[in-house]
């Protein structure tokens, strides 16, 4: 018999959740005759502990419903009557068998008091059953190799197209000219923008990484220019620090495209948000690419200036302590205090060195 998707469905949480070694679908008791008639849907074994799991899965979206709830219950009983007949003459080698059946959607009351009455069998079903769907859904989201179940592969397809914005649709398709009045006229385009420069904003919590790099360097010039036309014509339009990071990857890929889009974005701003072209408050004022450029410079050299200083300062410093050392020393050996004799030695004092009279730190020396 044909495998239905509600069995990949568990077939899929066995394997991938809880680690079966082996899944099979519509299994039957050996023997054939009467038992050999009914079908076990999916069976997980699980060798390192050795446990079965021998589950029915009934996919009815509408309810579970086999004629009248009270049929529904004894069609159940039956089935997991069948469950523990297969594992006694087939699993004897696995101590730990679940019994289990799967359901979407169960919405009889009746049918659940009669479900609770059946020992012995674990229902996944309504909120049970989504829960274990989501696991598989946030699993899918992290795997991209083909794990030879449809339903799982289908829901690694969903979760990679829910990385999809239209919204970088919108802004490839608008008319740069007409941007800033529609957005303007258009709160929840507003707001969709917004949500979207997050994903693409390094600081934000919802920034998305490999979205970004996917970007083409089309998609980030446009992006770009809408980025900026808002916050230049648009009230209280919030933050565009995405724009600084979209530059870096385009300097990166197109250098030739960087300079271009980067001098349309300080011409655009003109001054008006210090932090948006380079993301650095100091560059703000810069009205232009060559602006931006000379100010580099300028940083450039007073970088080398302030180094120049410093190299300075250190060698004051360092001539000043030499010069200290050179006094303190005879006074060192005035007072035969031979630690601090050793001390400013180590310091570079050198034994050569003469006092006033012509007499040497060694000479001295060797008259103590």
């Amino acid at each position: 018999m044909k495998t239905e998707i509600g069995e990949y469905v568990v077939g899929a949480y066995l394997k991938l959740i809880l680690e079966c070694d082996v899944v099979d679908y519509n299994v039957r008791q050996r023997g054939g005759g009467l038992a050999g008639l009914g079908e076990l849907d999916v069976i997980g074994l699980r060798f390192r502990d050795k446990t079965a799991f021998i589950c029915e899965a009934t996919t009815h979206i509408t309810g579970m419903l086999i004629k009248t709830a009270a049929e529904t219950v004894k069609k159940v009983k039956e089935k997991h009557a069948r469950q523990i007949e297969y594992a006694s003459s087939n699993l004897k080698d696995f101590p730990t068998i679940h019994y289990m059946l799967w359901s979407p959607r169960v919405n009889s009351r009746e049918m659940l008091a009669g479900f609770r009455q059946i020992d012995g069998i674990e229902f996944v079903i309504n909120n049970d059953y989504a829960r274990k769907v989501e696991e598989l859904r946030e699993l899918a989201a992290n795997m991209t190799g083909d794990t030879n179940n449809p339903f799982f592969r289908t829901l690694q397809i969903l979760e990679c197209l829910s990385k999809y914005d239209p919204t970088l649709d919108t802004l490839m398709q608008c008319d740069l000219d007409r941007f800033v009045a529609d957005l303007r006229g258009d709160s929840k385009l507003r707001m969709r923008i917004t949500r979207f420069s997050s994903k693409l904003n390094s600081n934000s919590t919802r920034y998305e990484h490999d979205y970004v790099l996917g970007l083409q360097v089309g998609q980030i010039e446009k992006v770009v220019k809408c980025l900026t036309l808002a916050d230049r014509h648009v009230q209280s339009w919030g933050s565009v620090s995405a724009v600084p990071g979209l530059l870096e990857i385009l300097r990166k890929r197109d250098y030739k495209r960087y300079t271009e889009l980067l001098e349309w974005v300080f011409v655009i701003n003109d001054g008006n948000n210090p932090w948006l072209a380079t993301g650095l408050s100091r560059y703000g004022s810069c009205r232009s690419l060559a602006e931006y450029k000379a100010q580099i410079v300028t940083d450039h050299d007073k970088k080398q200036a302030g180094e120049a200083d410093a190299l300075q300062r250190k060698h004051d410093k360092q001539e000043r302590v030499r010069i200290k050392a050179y006094k303190d020393i005879w006074n060192a050996i005035r007072r035969r205090d031979s630690a601090a004799i050793e001390a400013l030695l180590d310091r570079g004092v050198s034994l050569d060195f003469m006092n006033d009279d012509g007499v040497t730190v060694r000479q001295k020396l060797a008259e103590i």
